[in-house]
């Protein structure tokens, strides 16, 4: 399976070359004080208002711009007009609410009410994630379905990757009554991995998973390019976990999935055969992007081809699926403005970042999925932006309606 090579690679790669490092700075050091709770406040805007302040006061910027990264890394809502319907929206490892910030308008255009959340580590620093569980994760994403359940009388739950995850195991176990359907982006659900013990001695040695363009970099304004392995272990901990609840139930509730075959962390054919064989539901919708001709059996799962040569896209990555073209920090435009990172890999295979700032250069990059350069390729890069968005937002809007109808 992918998401096996992909943990033999961090295992083999940190023993050769990591096994001694440590990460320094303010960005790598637990935070001190605790996050806003939940249970103390009667509505969701003051507490995602004080939650924002808090992540101002902990958070070490990577940027100029302090003020624009609180913004990305904060819960919010958008409130509806009436209508008692919502969805709760739970982000990746690594990630932000930024994941939903195009999604989110698909829901809202619906007046549905949409409230995205930070999971405990996220947002501030990646030191925050030392002491990362997957326990404490799931009991705060409990915590808010509970409260948001109690508001609303239609509760929808939507999650991207280790959110994803998150919510599908969690609805399975408590059958909340008012929870109606799931929207997974970029599941990741897997069996469990043979291979995690070895994470947990590495652990010991060496906290920082190599993950990202660099170890050293963290550069980003939206999410995390390195993470602890004790945060690494948690996301392999939700991975089985869905997993294990998916294969062992026969769940009704209507779900509707987008994701990408080529994706480097999700393995999709057993992820199909859960999606076949688990989730029955005969409305069920999933929207498959693959660079090959797929055909399958179950008519409830859509594929389309994903490679446009024309624009020198080969396949979606895991991330991709989320953002619109025009997203202004990962869409097409954003990402020509500036140089260009090209993903190159040194002897270990590890990725290192060679920008290419040339306009007559960036006409050769092709984007894809991470780790699905082909041979002849002379830059690659992974594909940020969603090429298909409008008919992705088309089928979600169809879909939504049916369940409101």
């Amino acid at each position: 399976m992918r998401i096996i090579n992909h943990l033999i690679f961090i295992i083999a790669f940190t023993l050769t070359q990591y096994s001694c490092v440590s990460l320094s700075g303010d960005r790598y050091m637990d935070i001190d004080s605790e996050p806003p709770r939940l249970e103390d406040f009667s509505s969701f805007a003051d507490y995602a208002q004080e939650y924002s302040k808090w992540i101002s006061e902990v958070r070490v910027p990577v940027s100029d711009s302090p003020e624009a990264e609180v913004s990305y890394n904060s819960p919010f809502i958008i409130e509806n007009t009436g209508e008692k319907i919502g969805i709760l929206l739970v982000h990746g490892l690594r990630d932000s609410p930024y994941s939903f910030s195009d999604i989110s308008k698909i829901f809202a255009s619906k007046n549905i009410e949409v409230r995205a959340i930070v999971l405990p580590g996220h947002g501030t620093n990646p030191g925050a994630l030392l002491d990362a569980s997957y326990q404490e994760w799931e009991d705060y994403t409990h915590k808010h379905i509970e409260k948001f359940s109690k508001e609303i009388d239609i509760l929808y739950l939507g999650g991207f990757s280790t959110g994803a995850n998150i919510i599908t195991t969690l609805d399975i176990e408590n059958n909340y009554e008012n929870v109606e359907a799931l929207f997974l982006f970029s599941p990741a659900p897997i069996p469990e991995v043979n291979g995690k013990w070895a994470l947990k001695i590495i652990n010991l040695f060496s906290k920082w998973a190599p993950i990202g363009s660099s170890i050293e970099l963290n550069q980003n304004k939206i999410k995390y390019t390195s993470v602890p392995y004790r945060a690494l272990i948690s996301y392999f901990d939700s991975a089985s976990r869905s997993y294990e609840s998916i294969k062992n139930t026969q769940y009704e509730k209507p779900v509707f999935v987008v994701a990408s075959y080529e994706d480097s962390v999700i393995d999709i054919p057993e992820f199909t055969n859960l999606f076949t064989s688990n989730l029955i539901n005969k409305n069920n919708r999933f929207i498959l992007y693959s660079e090959n001709e797929l055909e399958f059996e179950d008519s409830r799962i859509k594929v389309i081809k994903s490679s446009i040569p024309d624009e020198q896209i080969i396949n979606l990555s895991h991330t991709s699926i989320m953002y619109d073209p025009k997203n202004q920090l990962l869409g097409k435009e954003a990402i020509f403005e500036d140089c260009i990172p090209n993903i190159e890999r040194n002897i270990f295979g590890r990725p290192s970042v060679t920008p290419i700032c040339d306009d007559n250069e960036k006409k050769d990059i092709w984007f894809g999925a991470w780790g699905q350069e082909r041979d002849g390729m002379k830059y690659f890069n992974m594909l940020l932006w969603n090429p298909f968005f409008e008919d992705m937002k088309s089928d979600l809007l169809s879909y939504i309606d049916t369940l409101i109808a």
